[in-house]
């Protein structure tokens, strides 16, 4: 198996959480346009649960950005050249079941592999945490063999 460097990794996952932040602030441009131009027509009581409706979706949606922007701030945190030997906020684990950057939830791919970025209040995290290469990690139902860890 073809390791990706570190920094690949975490360039990757600033990339798609740099996307994702981009999509969600376009959404909320659209819904408070959206309202907007609803407030303006005639007031009919139709117009005012649509526009209440739009508000309320554009506050769902901009707690879901200050979400993605907390988990953009711990990827900053992330030292891409920090060498970890155990399971640890920074690290990439690779494991016979899938492979992980600890540090913020969001997936993202890297070389053709696919990763699941999980934070460290992250169930599977509980688990992970410390294991080292050629250790393994029980959550759910699979058994996790930790392949390398960097």
């Amino acid at each position: 198996m073809k390791t990706p460097e570190k920094n690949t990794v975490v360039a990757a996952a600033k990339a798609a959480l740099g996307q994702l932040i981009a999509q969600a602030r376009t959404e909320m441009a659209q819904l408070l346009a959206s309202a907007t131009e609803n407030a303006d027509i005639e007031q009919e009581n139709y117009l005012e649960s649509n526009t209440e409706e739009m508000m309320n979706l554009r506050r769902q949606r901009e707690q879901h950005l200050e979400f993605l922007l907390h988990e953009q701030n711990l990827l900053e945190n992330i030292d891409p050249e920090a060498a970890l030997s155990h399971a640890d906020f920074g690290a990439v684990v690779l494991t016979d079941q899938g492979h992980f950057l600890v540090g913020a939830a969001v997936a993202f791919s890297v070389e053709g592999l696919a990763f699941q970025g999980i934070s460290v209040q992250a169930p599977i995290f509980a688990s992970m945490k410390g294991k080292k290469t050629d250790e393994s990690f029980a959550w759910g139902p699979k058994v996790y063999q930790v392949r390398a860890v960097y």
